[in-house]
């Protein structure tokens, strides 16, 4: 049985690099802020004590994030959803794959192939 190890969060192609920052910029616009549903479960988490670089105190440009979150819409459903996955929610590799009914491999070249889309759309 033959697995498909791809690691997500190395370093992204050279030439992707400006629209990474861009992505990771609209995923932090994206993703939910305090006072949102929190489960009980995680209510005393506090994520800075995990994750001090995760946290950023550079102000979002929500047009650019407006921007990227019109071209993620425009994207063809399956790099759309792996971007948003690679970006926004995170989780589970396979399960994401098996969503998108690719393998791993698979789920990074729509990722991948989702970014060089929105280059190429000069968003």
């Amino acid at each position: 049985m033959r697995r498909d190890d791809v690691d997500f969060h190395a370093a992204v192609p050279y030439a992707h690099e400006a629209m990474d920052k861009r992505l990771r910029d609209w995923a932090r616009w994206c993703r939910p802020k305090k006072g949102g549903y929190i489960h009980p479960m995680w209510r005393t988490f506090v994520a800075s004590q995990v994750f001090d670089s995760a946290t950023s105190s550079m102000p979002l440009n929500t047009l650019d994030a407006h921007e990227i979150e019109k071209a993620v819409r425009a994207l063809p459903e399956r790099h759309a959803f792996a971007v948003r996955w690679a970006y926004v929610f995170g989780g589970n590799p396979r399960k994401a794959a098996q969503h998108a009914g690719e393998t791993v491999a698979g789920l990074d070249r729509l990722v991948n192939d989702g970014r060089q889309m929105l280059i190429n759309r000069k968003v």
